[in-house]
Formats: C-alpha cells, sequence, structure tokens
C-alpha cells in the first residue's frame, strides 16, 4: 500500500528524509547500524553458502546438512531482518509527514476558529453597545412616566 511518502517525488523524499534524520538522529543512527549489519550477514550468508555448496566441506564441526541448512537460515534472517528496518524507516518518516499535515490542518482550523469569535466579539459588542443606549432611552421614558403618574395623583388631591 502506498503512503504519503511513496507519493512523493524522489526530491520531496529525499527532503522527507533529510528532516527526519534531524528530527531523529539517534533513531536514524540505530537504524542504519541495523541495516548495515542486516547486509554484513547478508554477505556472509552468501558466502558461507556458496564455499558449503561448492566444496563441499564444513567450516565448522557437524554434517553438510546442518552446515547449509543454518547458512540458510543466517541468510534468510538477515534478509528479512533488513527488509523490516528499511520498512520500519519508511512508516517513521511516513508518520512524520503525516504530523506535519495534520498540524498544518489544525494550524489552519485554530486559526479560522480566532477569526470567527473576533467576528462574533465583534458583532457580539455592537449588539451590546446598541442594547446600552435603547436601554438608557427606556429608563428616561419610565421615569417620566412615573413623575407623571405621581403629578396625576397630586393633583387629584
Amino acid at each position: 500500500m502506498k503512503n504519503k511518502y511513496h507519493r512523493l517525488s524522489k526530491d520531496e523524499q529525499k527532503n522527507a528524509k533529510a528532516e527526519f534524520i534531524k528530527r531523529n538522529p539517534n533513531l536514524y543512527k540505530r537504524f542504519h547500524r541495523l541495516s548495515i549489519t542486516c547486509l554484513l550477514g547478508i554477505i556472509y550468508g552468501v558466502l558461507v553458502l556458496v564455499f558449503d555448496l561448492v566444496f563441499r566441506k564444513t567450516l565448522l564441526v557437524g554434517s553438510f546438512t546442518l552446515n547449509v541448512v543454518l547458512d540458510s537460515f543466517v541468510l534468510i534472517f538477515c534478509l528479512i531482518f533488513y527488509v523490516f528496518s528499511k520498512d520500519t524507516i519508511d512508516r517513521q518518516i511516513n508518520k512524520m509527514l503525516v504530523e506535519e499535515l495534520r498540524q498544518k490542518q489544525i494550524d489552519k482550523w485554530n486559526k479560522e476558529q480566532a477569526k470567527l469569535k473576533d467576528e462574533v466579539k465583534v458583532d457580539y459588542e455592537n449588539k451590546n453597545s446598541n442594547k446600552k443606549t435603547s436601554k438608557k432611552k427606556v429608563t428616561k421614558k419610565t421615569t417620566k412616566k412615573s413623575t407623571s403618574k405621581k403629578n396625576s395623583k397630586k393633583t387629584k388631591e
């Protein structure tokens, strides 16, 4: 299955790998060391297997069949480990790229939300300022009515 890292062009992949190395130098060094060890194991496995098959002699104590089987296991184990180490590096780089993309989307969303919040705040302040002025007018009217009622009561008496 192709992921974000595999969909990038070669230059973008190099840039992403360089960025990964900058962010995680220790992790990359460990995987690089593991890859080199696997490559040396593959070379050793191939050479010993060829030696066993061509010369029909054993380098170690044991039977010929046992040596061929052990050499094959070493070769297969190193091949599988090398493939998994490379795949793990690719997955880690892909994870980094996806996190960057998500962070960009989150930042963009946060900016939009902040902008909307500011707009709503401005609208709310404008409505409140309009309500305050209208309340003042209403209170003045009610005071006039209350004073006129008091005056009418006084005149009746």
